[in-house]
């Protein structure tokens, strides 16, 4: 008899348990969140774009459109609607590049671009700057931190972030192989500003959402983790 009730209060213990883990991850992204992602148009009249949200967070997205390159003019697809869809469900501050300068905002400090982040960084007050980058689909990992080699964010923030992410099935993570520290990059900047900072450099393959199903799962997996990572604040 004992031991029959103990088994019973084991497996409602354990049914409880699990019930209470499926009901805990709560999903962010619904399909029409995709659909309007498709539907941005980043181009406009002023070269920089700047949303301001409530949460202590800045996203930056200095590559939305064209810029000059030592390899030629190109622009990193999907992240300044990344960007704005974060704003969108975590109202998060962003700053994105609206029109494509004769200047890289990555590459060098004298810039609106900078400037604007500087001025937000002293109005807003943020814990952290996220600078989204696209990276090539021939790169084995799915996202490369940037920090400086550590020193312009946390070990445990980027811990932190890479188990939000992990939740969502991206599990193919890199250190530094883009550092950030080479130019005068934005996280360079945020850094040399008293803010933690890092650069997200994104595999293509998580930033195409304008192709297959596959695609679509994929960014929705990047949204959602990045989502639940910011929500967290």
């Amino acid at each position: 008899m004992i031991l029959r009730i103990t088994a019973a209060l084991f497996i409602s213990v354990f049914l409880t348990t699990c019930s209470k883990g499926k009901s805990s991850k709560k999903v962010i992204v619904k399909p029409n969140h995709i659909i309007e992602a498709q539907k941005i148009r980043i181009e406009g009249e002023d070269p920089v774009t700047v949303i301001k949200g409530k949460l202590p967070i800045i996203i930056s997205a200095p590559h939305a459109l064209e810029v000059p390159r030592k390899s030629g003019s190109f622009a990193d697809k999907g992240t300044g609607e990344l960007a704005i869809m974060l704003h969108k469900i975590c109202d998060v501050t962003v700053i994105y590049l609206s029109s494509s300068p004769p200047w890289n905002p990555n590459a060098c400090n004298d810039n609106v671009y900078k400037e604007t982040l500087r001025e937000l960084i002293h109005t807003e007050k943020p814990k952290l700057v996220i600078d989204l980058h696209r990276a090539h689909e021939y790169r084995p990992f799915d996202i490369d931190y940037g920090t400086l080699h550590g020193r312009s964010c946390s070990n445990r923030m980027v811990q932190r972030l890479t188990g939000f992410l992990k939740e969502e099935g991206i599990t193919n993570f890199s250190s530094n192989f883009f550092s950030a520290s080479s130019t005068d990059t934005v996280t360079k900047w945020a850094h040399l500003h008293g803010v933690e900072a890092i650069q997200l450099e994104i595999n293509a393959t998580l930033l195409d959402f304008d192709g297959d199903h596959q695609d679509l799962h994929r960014f929705s997996q990047l949204l959602q983790g990045l989502s639940t990572f910011l929500l967290s604040f």
